[in-house]
C-alpha cells in the first residue's frame, strides 16, 4: 500500500516462450507471437472450467488481423469449446462466411 502497486502476482511475472529451445520473441513472427498468446489465453479458460464448472466470458479485441488464414480458421474453430466469447474485428471478411454462418455478429 505504502508503494501504491501492487509487488506480487502473476501480472508481475515474466513468461518466455520457447519454439523448440529458442526464445519465441526473438524469432517468431507476430502471427506466430499472437498464436502463442492466443493459446494460453484458451488454456486459461480450459483451467478456469475445470475448477469451477464453468467457462468464463472470453474477450478477444482484434485478435484476426495478425493471423492468416490457417490460424483464423484454428481459432474460430476452438471457441467452438469455449462457451460464450467475444471477438472485435474491423474487417468481418477476414473470416469465410462459412464459418461465420455459425455466429452472431454485431455490426457498430
Amino acid at each position: 500500500m505504502k508503494n501504491k502497486t501492487t509487488e506480487i502476482g502473476p501480472h508481475r511475472d515474466d513468461l518466455v516462450f520457447l519454439i523448440g529451445d529458442k526464445d519465441a520473441s526473438k524469432f517468431a513472427s507476430q502471427g506466430q507471437i499472437r498464436s502463442i498468446v492466443l493459446s494460453l489465453k484458451i488454456a486459461l479458460c480450459f483451467i478456469y472450467k475445470h475448477h469451477t464448472k464453468e467457462f468464463p466470458v472470453l474477450l478477444l479485441d482484434d485478435v484476426l488481423s495478425e493471423l492468416d488464414e490457417k490460424r483464423i480458421n484454428n481459432l474460430m474453430y476452438m471457441i467452438d469449446f469455449l462457451g460464450q466469447t467475444f471477438i472485435t474485428s474491423v474487417d468481418e471478411n477476414m473470416v469465410s462466411k462459412e464459418i461465420l454462418k455459425k455466429y452472431q455478429i454485431i455490426k457498430l
